[in-house]
């Protein structure tokens, strides 16, 4: 993992320890357990937020976009050639 031994992981720990205190690092990991339990919740979360993907939403091919006349396609770069003039 990144070349990082066990040693070293070990200091860094403590270092971090030493310059947040325990009581800081155990409420960020309180909260970032909130945070992924909610996050979870809402991935399971089914109503009207949440879209239902049908097989045939899911099959239906995406809408293509018409570029006007004279005017270039979206998503496409003009091909425009770099000048010769010296300067």
């Amino acid at each position: 993992m990144f070349g990082l031994g066990l040693t070293e992981l070990v200091i860094i720990l403590i270092i971090v320890l030493l310059l947040f205190g325990v009581g800081r690092i155990s409420g960020l990991m309180r909260d970032l357990g909130k945070g992924v339990t909610a996050f979870k919740e809402g991935l399971r979360a089914e109503g009207p937020t949440a879209p239902a993907v049908t097989p045939a939403r899911a099959a239906k091919a995406p809408r293509q976009i018409k570029a006007k006349p004279g005017r270039p396609r979206p998503g496409r770069a003009s091909k425009k050639r770099p000048s010769s003039r010296r300067r």
